[in-house]
């Protein structure tokens, strides 16, 4: 959907977003949070999926924070936390395993590996997980360095730190944005700003 989600302990812990340029910055959820960690998106249904550490719970909310749920109340101490077709799975630290469950319910909870002694984080990859076009997928977009979707266009940015290669904020060739073939309602460009605060 454009946007970069990031959780954020601090002495006011939240979750933000922002542009992937890192502009238009925001607080999606900003209360009763503890240690929010394992953010998971489900593009699809539109959701945030996270642990919190310090309320041993996980929880859920669309893409600005509202619909919030306490999805699993009781998790012992999770941490890192995905989402994968039906279901969530996150590790948990107390019990050093690795758990499941519905990703609606939070129900039908499994074990699925035990024995795992401080694991920081898992990730479910799936080649159909972000499903849509960009510019920056055709030749990096024309930049030398980064492309930074945004929505309707994009953006060339050079590292903060060299890397003795001659950068250009300028593309070599600008690429237009497209959105066309039968999944183009899908796209995650298509989101629009004016719908969100509705």
């Amino acid at each position: 959907n454009s946007y970069l989600y990031w959780t954020d302990w601090g002495d006011n812990p939240k979750i933000e977003r922002s542009l992937l340029d890192g502009s238009a910055r925001r607080t999606v959820v900003g209360t009763d949070l503890g240690f929010p960690n394992g953010l998971a998106l489900d593009y699809g249904a539109r959701r945030l999926y996270w642990a919190d550490a310090l309320r041993d719970r996980i929880e859920t909310s669309d893409l600005h924070g509202k619909n919030r749920v306490h999805l699993v109340p009781e998790a012992t101490h999770p941490f890192g936390l995905t989402q994968y077709g039906d279901h969530i799975y996150w590790t948990d630290w107390y019990k050093k395993s690795v758990e499941r469950a519905d990703k609606t319910t939070g129900k039908d909870r499994i074990v699925i590996r035990t024995d795992l002694d401080g694991v920081m984080e898992i990730r479910a990859v799936a080649a159909g997980r972000q499903a849509g076009w960009t510019p920056c997928a055709v030749n990096n977009g024309g930049c030398s360095h980064l492309c930074l979707f945004q929505q309707q266009t994009y953006d060339c940015t050079c590292p903060d730190v060299p890397d003795d290669r001659p950068c250009s904020t300028e593309p070599s060739v600008r690429v237009p944005n497209r959105k066309t073939g039968p999944d183009s309602s899908k796209d995650p460009s298509d989101y629009d700003e004016e719908t969100e605060e509705s």
